[in-house]
């Protein structure tokens, strides 16, 4: 995560406030003792500062230094340089600050004012901190509670215990600074100071919440509030909102960790605090950037920037400009990224250590990514000065596990390797678990690189069990997918220890089998565990184990062919498992297939804007000649004799449509082509071998529910229609809700969906109901749980979203399968409606007359491909099974006697006969008249 948001004590935000605490107090204290002139510039000056108004404040802090000076006044000398330094640092401006609390330091002491120079001390200590000189900061912090205590000033005293608190949270020691800040409460307790109370015990939270204590962290923030609520003390009451929103981060619930850091801003810009606002507003855009919601934060972050720009606050735009770069880069737009993150650096206002390393790895890091390993190696040793004084910290942890990898990488390997070790020994020290994952994985990879397979095996055995630990701690699944994703150096690195060895070895390739599968969605198989279950509740009940090769296999028939894929940046991998065999197959890199992958999705979706010319049909059977010869070349002895195709895919290949690939081969005898083959997704081998595992005997008559719910479908409601006129049991609803789903076998949903990339588990399905349309969206439904043995989305784009990696593709299809459904057809693209109509009519009678769900999927494929207006694979490819391709419903057909006629064609009767009766109501009317004739 990202450091101003996961260290929030750490971060500018938290330092800067709290040295505001106490300040005026001690500052109007002053004015008694001053002439009544002195006292009323120094009281402007404080009113100013108060409402955020620094250039003024030292706009008139600078005019009255000259009085001063040529007066030889040294009292109210000190009090403008304690106010122009503090002032300084409070703003972010520290190596400014450094020279007048100095000076102001050498005041106090030649006066002999032991307050004022342990006043001066917290400033000084806090401007050296923020420019990475922690050592020196710390000694000034124990200077000051020396002093204060010898001249028994416990609110003094209290404030270096906040001060050393800090200062262990940053050596990665949060019980002691959890015992620093509790010291700090009980002194400001005794006093009955209950600003310094407030802000002590939102200390106390952070470091409660660094030692893992999530419960003692949230009652330690909500005091805080309810405290600083209670004295009108806004600004805490601000800063507890925004650790009550780091803790909702770091734990797993987004939406409330937005909540949190809006109310942050709005309490910070209501007091007038406008650099504040705007830092939480850069946490806001940071949970948007872990959601995915790239384009919403990337204007939010801009946005910033120029809030910063006008408040000249170095910090705040140097964190906004970080957090765009990595934007940016995730965008593929590496040259703007490195065009923001060098401004940072050669920024020379006052910009935090942290900032400036922070900007200096992401731009190595991509430097290395363009092939300059060296030129970033050099550019770290550049920028390590201020690093070596922040030793254990996180900030030096990530900054030397760049390096370390970057030494590795230009042939200094046993440098790297000392060096990756310092890091994590110390990251295990410090419980900071993904970023030890992280750390394992790269040592993990220089070992191989470097021949010695017996250390990468262990460095990647520890570095899952890191992993496992890291992904382990959100409560909120969403989040955990984001985590999960983490693991890809791990199953990288697992799939390159199998390649390099003997790919064919039975038991290695079980091994390597087994472990890999505890990388591909965990996180769907902890939510089919129930509703509303959290994470320690679904671990304590047994979460499923990954699946292990036998497993899997007993599950296979013989004709069966499972592709297990993980994509890596150098190399993927594919294990082919048939029901007597396991063979690794190396693939290209994650970044060649997604491109190749993309331009066949391209030229695939040609319909949508027109007439296909020949020329691009021809284009396409080249495309997917393409990839399927890069794909399946390698796979031909294992293809030959499968009749179904079952995909566990990863990466880019969740997206891929199978059924249209080919590949020429050799000669025409050779040629194959996957469109006659019945064709399964399933999101991991574990997740199938679980769908399975829970199988319903078949041949029981099965009840089929058709919801349809959009007037501008004619299609797709006349295909709701035809299923109720068609099978005995089957019902159709215009106004359905997901608690009318639970009870049907078959589950037939001829609706909208409106699939969002950005927060997959909020896609929809639109529905009908009421005044105004309803939705319910994939993570409802994933809460819900269904009888249902087959879901059918006859619906635009039903199985994509946004791809995450280990987890696959995360969205409507996944949903259902979350809810208990062990079967989903679904569509890859938006699919023609009528094209949707006809595919479903032979779908269901291939269903009907006993064949499986892949089995009946394949047919009515070839129904569309074999008819010259659906021919081009748009039509008939972007179908897909997900799940259990095994599953068979028992769809018994409406009796052709009088009471199926009359249950099938009860409006055709129910209209005859009103016509009926109007004939024979005339009819007697007429014999009436004539006889009274």
């Amino acid at each position: 995560m990202i450091r101003c948001i996961r260290e929030a004590a750490r971060s500018p935000l938290g330092r800067r406030d709290a040295v505001l605490l106490g300040l005026l107090a001690t500052m109007t204290v002053a004015h008694a003792r001053l002439p009544v002139d002195q006292a009323r510039t120094l009281a402007v000056v404080d009113s100013l500062y108060q409402h955020a108004a620094l250039d003024s404040a030292q706009a008139v802090i600078e005019t009255a230094i000259p009085e001063a000076v040529a007066a030889a006044d040294s009292t109210y000398l000190l009090e403008l340089m304690v106010r122009r330094g503090a002032q300084l640092a409070a703003f972010g401006r520290f190596g400014p600050a450094e020279p007048p609390l100095r000076e102001a330091l050498a005041l106090a002491a030649a006066r002999g004012d032991s307050a004022k120079t342990c006043q001066v001390l917290r400033w000084l200590g806090l401007s050296l901190a923020n420019q990475g000189r922690l050592a020196e900061a710390e000694a000034l912090s124990h200077r000051q509670l020396a002093l204060a205590t010898a001249i028994g000033d416990g609110r003094l005293m209290g404030w270096a215990r906040v001060a050393l608190g800090w200062y262990a949270l940053e050596h990665g020691q949060p019980a002691m600074a959890a015992d620093e800040y509790q010291r700090a409460i009980d002194l400001f307790a005794g006093l009955g100071e209950a600003q310094g109370a407030a802000w002590s015990l939102n200390s106390l939270g952070i470091a409660r919440q660094a030692q893992g204590d999530i419960q003692g962290a949230l009652a330690a923030y909500e005091e805080a509030a309810t405290r600083a609520t209670a004295i009108g003390y806004t600004m805490v009451e601000a800063l507890a909102a925004n650790n009550l929103g780091t803790l909702a981060y770091s734990w797993g619930d987004p939406d409330q960790a937005i909540g949190a850091f809006r109310r942050a801003r709005a309490l910070q810009a209501g007091i007038g605090h406008a650099a504040e606002a705007a830092r939480a507003d850069l946490n806001v855009a940071l949970c948007l950037v872990a959601l995915g919601r790239l384009d919403e934060a990337a204007t939010s972050l801009d946005s910033l920037s120029s809030v910063a720009a006008v408040l000249s606050d170095a910090e705040l735009q140097a964190q906004a400009r970080n957090t765009l770069g990595n934007l940016r880069r995730r965008q593929d737009r590496p040259a703007a990224a490195k065009r923001l993150w060098r401004d940072v650096m050669a920024d020379p206002r006052g910009i935090s250590a942290e900032s400036r390393a922070e900007a200096t790895w992401l731009l190595a890091g991509q430097l290395a990514a363009e092939d300059s390993a060296g030129v970033a190696l050099r550019l770290m040793d550049a920028g390590r000065g201020g690093i070596v004084a922040m030793r254990g910290s996180i900030v030096w942890q990530r900054y030397e596990l760049r390096r370390g990898a970057l030494l590795a990488a230009a042939g200094r390997v046993e440098n790297g390797l000392a060096l990756l070790r310092d890091v994590e020994q110390e990251s295990a020290r410090q419980g900071t678990a993904d970023l030890r994952a992280e750390v394992l994985a790269r040592m993990a990879a220089i070992q191989r690189d470097a021949g010695r397979p017996d250390s990468c095996r262990a460095a990647l055995q520890r570095a899952m069990t890191a992993w496992e630990t890291s992904r382990d701690l959100p409560l909120d699944p969403e989040w955990r997918e984001a985590r999960g994703a983490a693991g890809r150096a791990i199953s990288t690195g697992w799939a390159h220890d199998l390649l390099d060895g003997d790919p064919a070895d039975p038991v290695a390739t079980a091994t390597a089998f087994s472990r890999l599968q505890r990388f591909k969605s965990r996180t769907l198989l902890e939510r089919m565990h129930g509703p509303g279950r959290d994470l320690a509740t679904v671990l304590a009940a047994g979460a499923d184990p990954p699946a292990s090769l036998a497993e899997v296999q007993s599950g296979l028939d013989d004709a069966d062919l499972l592709l297990d894929i993980y994509l890596g940046d150098d190399t993927s991998l594919v294990l082919a498992v048939t029901r007597t065999g396991c063979r690794a197959v190396a693939w290209p890199a994650a970044r060649v297939l997604s491109a190749r992958i993309g331009f066949l999705r391209g030229l695939l979706l040609a319909p949508i804007a027109g007439p296909v010319s020949a020329a691009e049909r021809t284009a396409l059977a080249t495309a997917a000649d393409e990839v399927g010869t890069l794909l399946l070349n390698e796979l031909r002895p294992e293809l030959a004799a499968c009749r179904r195709l079952i995909v566990c895919p990863d990466g880019a290949t969740n997206l891929l449509p199978w059924a249209c690939l080919t590949s020429s081969g050799p000669t025409s005898r050779d040629a194959l082509a996957l469109a006659d083959r019945e064709l399964v997704t399933a999101p991991s081998a574990t997740v199938l071998t679980h769908l399975r595992g829970g199988r319903r005997p078949g041949g029981v008559p099965s009840s089929l529910l058709a919801v349809t719910a959009a007037d501008d479908l004619p299609a797709a409601a006349a295909e709701a229609r035809w299923l109720a006129r068609t099978f005995a049991d089957a019902a159709v609803q215009t106004a359905a809700s997901p608690a009318d789903w639970r009870a049907a076998d078959v589950l037939h949903l001829a609706t909208h969906a409106h699939a969002r990339d950005d927060s997959p588990w909020q896609s929809e399905i639109l529905l009908a109901g009421g005044a105004e349309p309803a939705s319910v969206t994939a993570a409802a439904i994933a809460g819900l749980r269904f009888s249902a043995r087959l879901v059918v989305l006859a619906s635009c784009e039903s199985a994509g979203g946004r791809v995450i990696g280990g987890e696959g593709v995360q969205g409507l299809a996944n949903a259902f399968l979350a809810a208990g459904a062990p079967a989903v057809v679904a569509t890859l693209w938006p699919v023609d409606d009528h094209a949707t109509s006809g595919f479903m009519r032979c779908f269901y009678r291939e269903l009907a007359s006993g064949r499986t769900v892949a089995g009946a999927t394949l047919a009515a494929r070839q129904a569309l491909r074999s008819d010259t207006a659906t021919d081009h694979p748009f039509f008939w490819a972007g179908f897909v099974v997900v799940g259990d391709g095994d599953v068979t419903v028992a769809l018994e057909p409406r009796r052709a006697g009088l009471a199926g006629l009359l249950r099938g064609h009860a409006s055709l009767i129910a209209t005859v006969s009103g016509v009926l009766t109007v004939i024979v109501t005339a009819w007697r009317r007429h014999r009436d008249r004539r006889r009274s004739a």
